[in-house]
């Protein structure tokens, strides 16, 4: 049976380390940060964002009922994304929101630490740092890569090909006043491919060492 607590903690120290290291080093490291050329200016109309959450939530509740994963966040944001390509008009978000749903996220993390976990795996948080640190390195190297072969912004390639939360690293694209929709893009790619892979990884592997085991 999958346990939540290493899943939560090990989660939670990639995001804090890439959410403080990223942007101090992008602000006193010397990289140029580039403004977006194209920043969409949204309203805020309070009846058009009700009836958006509302939506939002009844189509997230219903793709969990038929398992899909993360449905309460792919779900809208896909269909923002139609309806806004498509040329509808919909309504920016309050910053008190956006703080609240971090909020709620975190207290969700934070309730499936386990006690008896931390004291039966103590090396656990020291490897878990390890990885959060090897993951980070190899991303900057891989945003770094992408920003010279497609002459992008470097700061900006950073930030959207780094190991942090879609919401975590597209508020950082806002305080930086770079790309908000590059960063968007390529973290909900990363999302949809590791929603849509990892069960398929982790079935593969669990029949792998069953069957180098000799218990299948």
């Amino acid at each position: 049976m999958l346990r939540f607590a290493p899943v939560a903690v090990a989660h939670s120290l990639r995001v804090s380390v890439v959410v403080i290291l990223i942007p101090l080093a992008l602000t006193y490291g010397g990289l140029p940060l580039e403004a977006s050329a194209y920043r969409p200016a949204v309203p805020f109309i309070p009846s058009v964002l009700a009836v958006w959450l509302a939506i939002g939530w009844l189509l997230g509740e219903i793709s969990e009922k038929f398992h899909f994963h993360n449905g309460c966040l792919l779900v809208p944001i896909f269909l923002g994304a139609a309806l806004t390509m498509s040329g509808v008009q919909l309504s920016a978000v309050p910053h008190g929101f956006t703080d609240f749903a971090q909020l709620m996220f975190g207290l969700v993390l934070g309730a499936r630490y386990e006690r008896a976990f931390f004291a039966r795996y103590k090396l656990f948080i020291p490897f878990a740092l390890l990885n959060s640190f090897f993951i980070l390195l190899a991303s900057v190297a891989a945003g770094a890569a992408l920003a010279w072969i497609f002459d992008l912004p470097i700061a900006t390639m950073i930030i959207a090909t780094s190991p942090g939360g879609l919401a975590e690293m597209t508020l950082t694209a806002q305080a930086l006043h770079i790309s908000v929709p590059l960063v968007v893009a390529f973290h909900l790619f990363r999302v949809v491919v590791v929603n849509i892979g990892t069960q398929y990884i982790y079935v593969w592997t669990a029949w792998m060492f069953a069957r180098g085991t000799g218990h299948l």
